[in-house]
């Protein structure tokens, strides 16, 4: 699954807390970082995201492993601003595999940023190979201004540059920028 690191958080009216009463359907933009799905129709909105039904249990833990550490500013970590073009998060893509052996799941974490600071992934590495079923974290690095997940330049940070899944009796090794479905149970 792919994530996007924004400047803008989206979100309905309803979902905010206010005192006053607002119209239901209204949209509310803050100003705010957020990781998480573009909200539709938004290429600079990124509607938060907790936990997503579509990925696996261990991705979860992913995903919720850098919503709880990403924006410590003890971490200097900055989201990428599409209008600015500076700083540094893009995206996170959490792939989960199935290891040939045993059947058990082997997830990927790419993280793409704008540039070339493993340094700044370290604390974020420390606690998601914390996670047992992390076999590789990856960094693509992209410095288009564009918006697409694909890097130019691919580093393995922690483990093993692919992770392999099983379809049909086939088996893939799958990297970082390799399409493939993302939910390979259905």
């Amino acid at each position: 699954m792919e994530f996007s690191f924004g400047t803008k958080r989206w979100m309905k009216r309803e979902w905010k807390e206010e005192k006053e009463e607002v119209s239901k359907g209204e949209e509310l933009e803050t100003d705010g970082y957020s990781l998480g799905l573009h909200a539709p129709g938004f290429f600079d909105k990124v509607l938060h995201v907790e936990t997503c039904l579509l990925h696996s249990e261990p991705a979860d833990k992913v995903l919720a492993v850098v919503q709880g550490s990403w924006t410590d500013p003890a971490l200097g970590l900055t989201p990428y601003d599409v209008y600015k073009h500076t700083g540094f998060l893009k995206h996170l893509m959490i792939r989960t595999g199935r290891n040939v052996s045993t059947g058990a799941p082997e997830v990927m974490v790419n993280f793409v940023t704008s540039c070339y600071k493993p340094e700044l992934l370290v604390p974020l590495v420390d606690r998601i190979t914390k996670i047992s079923e992390v076999v590789s974290v990856v960094n693509n690095v992209n410095t288009s201004v564009g918006n697409t997940s694909v890097g130019e330049q691919e580093y393995t940070l922690y483990g093993k540059p692919t992770i392999t899944e099983m379809l049909r009796g086939l088996t893939f090794q799958i990297s970082a920028n390799s399409f493939f479905q993302t939910n390979t149970k259905q």
